[in-house]
This record gives structure tokens, C-alpha cells and sequence, in this order.
């Protein structure tokens, strides 16, 4: 199964914080915004990659920054967070 050549790619660089807020238990934070906003979202280490359709993968990078902001302000981002956050973007 190969990506559509409509497909974009981005990659982010992100903190530890943030990187466990959005791993969640066994990647479920990462299947549910997957499936919220329609975009392939990977997590390695520190480094997040975005794959989907341009405006799939603009709507997971902006909720990712926010959730890297929110973490870097020392706030919570508990999976209700980061469900209504992405909930807001994808509408």
C-alpha cells in the first residue's frame, strides 16, 4: 500500500513532554488523531512524520504544535485535551 502521489509528507521535530502526551497508552492518542483528522501520523523518538493530503497533514501539524506548546507552558495534556484540540481543528 503506497501513499497517492497527492500525498505530502512533513516531519517535526517535538519535546519529550510532548511526545509522550500524544503516544499515549500503546498509541492511542496517535490512532485517534489519525483517525479524526484523515492523516498518517508516525512517532519515533522526538520526531513526529505527517502523511496524507496537504490539508490533512496542515491540520495534524497544527495540532501537534499546539500540543507541543501547551507542554513547553507545563500544561496538562491529558487525551481529552488532545481529542477536543484536534476536534476543533479538524471541523
Amino acid at each position: 500500500m503506497g501513499t497517492p502521489s497527492s500525498a505530502v509528507r512533513r516531519e517535526l521535530d517535538i519535546t519529550n513532554e510532548a511526545a509522550s502526551a500524544l503516544a499515549g497508552s500503546a498509541d492511542a492518542t496517535l490512532r485517534e488523531l489519525e483517525r479524526t483528522l484523515d492523516a498518517r501520523i508516525t512517532l519515533r523518538g522526538n520526531r513526529i512524520v505527517l502523511e496524507g493530503a496537504q490539508e490533512a497533514v496542515e491540520a495534524a501539524a497544527a495540532v501537534i504544535q499546539e500540543i507541543v506548546l501547551l507542554s513547553e507552558r507545563g500544561v496538562s495534556t491529558e487525551p481529552d485535551e488532545i481529542e477536543r484540540i484536534a476536534g476543533g481543528v479538524a471541523r
